[in-house]
């Protein structure tokens, strides 16, 4: 997969299709490669990949599962409206999108009871004050089960996990506090 990530994304095609996807031309909710043990992560919202194509945060999701010895990985994501700019995201939370998000993260958590959920959603969080209620939601879901979570390495200057995309995938996953992060 490494070669994709300098491919322009029409070129990029998964060496095997996702066997877990929810989604559609506005909204993603669930893509992912099912295993024994997946690495869950959460990034803030899907961009390009689908069923057929990969993207290059994809690609480094899949490096990132595999360097850590997962069998699968799932992304999820605070919001699920698709968008290549975070930044231009809905200026308000579509509540029929977050409730239809957060059925599906529940399945997924379901399924996977004991998966590592890693945080990647980057500084982006910070540009539409919803999402931190979105992903209040999701600890709320997380809470139940005491899942651990996890970063990519250590935090941002602005004490948010990273996203995927600019870290190598050799950086370790390490503890994160999900509760400190929602103060």
């Amino acid at each position: 997969m490494a070669q994709c990530l300098h491919m322009s994304i029409s070129k990029m095609k998964y060496k095997e299709q996702p066997d877990l996807y929810e989604g559609d031309d506005i909204a993603r909710f669930i893509l992912g490669k099912k295993g024994k043990r997946p690495l869950v992560v959460f990034g803030i919202n899907p961009s390009n990949a689908n069923k057929q194509q990969s993207d290059r945060t994809i690609n480094r999701v899949i490096q990132l599962s595999q360097q850590h010895g997962f069998d699968g990985w799932i992304m999820l994501n605070l919001y699920p409206q698709r968008n290549k700019d975070p930044k231009k995201l809905h200026k308000v939370c579509d509540q029929r999108l977050h409730e239809e998000n957060i059925h599906f993260i529940s399945l997924i958590l379901s399924d996977y009871p004991e998966a590592v959920l890693c945080a990647a959603w980057g500084n982006n969080i910070e540009n539409h004050q919803f999402l931190r209620q979105c992903l209040r939601d999701i600890q709320a879901l997380t809470d139940k089960s005491h899942f651990v979570w996890k970063s990519i390495g250590p935090l941002g200057k602005k004490e948010h996990p990273k996203h995927p995309l600019y870290l190598p995938s050799s950086l370790p996953l390490i503890g994160f506090d999900i509760e400190k992060s929602l103060r």
